[in-house]
């Protein structure tokens, strides 16, 4: 008979030897604390795809640091386009 336990163990090892390193997990209150919002918005980005998450019950989710750090490089990507589009057509104005 297998040992849950020992599946554990050698699922997390295997997981550290991919990247070197064990994952480090955040909550989705602690993601909302990182970004300063509302667990609401956050289980919005979880649920549309914008945040990368898995379930580990019926009702709680994790989020790798990666996960969340793509998300970030994302937004502030997202937003630096924004405000070139912005910037451009003010700009095009002036020049009128």
């Amino acid at each position: 008979m297998n040992n849950p336990l020992d599946e554990t163990r050698q699922a997390i090892a295997f997981d550290a030897s991919i990247n070197d390193r064990p994952r480090t997990m955040k909550t989705v209150q602690e993601v909302s604390s990182i970004l300063g919002t509302r667990k609401e918005l956050v289980y919005d980005l979880i649920y549309t795809g914008r945040l990368r998450a898995f379930r580990i019950s019926e009702r709680r989710f994790r989020i790798s640091e990666e996960a969340l750090n793509d998300f970030i490089r994302q937004e502030e990507a997202r937003f630096a386009e924004n405000i070139s589009f912005y910037t451009g057509c003010q700009s095009t104005k002036e020049a009128d």
